[in-house]
């Protein structure tokens, strides 16, 4: 199995999205690409904290990210988001969110696309909350999925099995 490299390649993606929305959301509202809206391919900034289940986006650019380059889902993209969790932690913990992070996320994996994230070719990054943004009440991590090493996918993974 290629846990040990898929986890460093996650962790060193999750640090480098670990800002602003450190690979995180919350629930401010602001526009998001429908993945049923059309097909265009032009990306539009949206809020990270807007980002809902089956939103496709791209990578952002920075390790803090207030906002994300969305897509429609039938263009190509780089990840998409399949699940949400809130935190009941009281007090930051970078580390300790991070491990949250990752548990909840591989444990939701399965559940959208067909099969357990140790048996999966793709690869899973979440959104977490930063120092600064839980100060003012992010609890959010958004949970998405994409190909291993930058590959775009046109259309969902959902149900992908793989």
């Amino acid at each position: 199995m290629l846990i040990n490299s898929r986890l460093v390649l996650v962790a060193a993606v999750s640090a480098v999205l670990l800002s602003g929305c450190s690979s995180a959301g919350s629930g401010a509202a602001s526009s998001t690409t429908s993945p049923t809206s059309g097909t265009s391919a032009d990306a539009h900034q949206s809020d990270v904290f807007s980002l809902e289940v089956g939103d496709c986006l791209n990578k952002a650019a920075s390790d803090t990210v207030g906002e994300v380059p969305t897509v429609d889902c039938s263009a190509p993209h780089e990840f998409e988001v399949f699940a949400e969790y809130t935190l009941a932690d009281s007090t930051y913990d970078e580390a300790a969110i991070g491990q949250k992070a990752d548990d909840e996320c591989t444990s939701r994996f399965a559940d959208f696309i067909g099969v357990a994230y140790d048996d999966s070719s793709l690869i899973e990054i979440s959104y977490k909350p930063t120092e600064k943004s839980w100060a003012i009440g992010d609890r959010l991590i958004t949970c998405t999925v994409g190909e291993d090493g930058g590959v775009k996918t046109v259309g969902t993974l959902k149900g992908a099995m793989r």
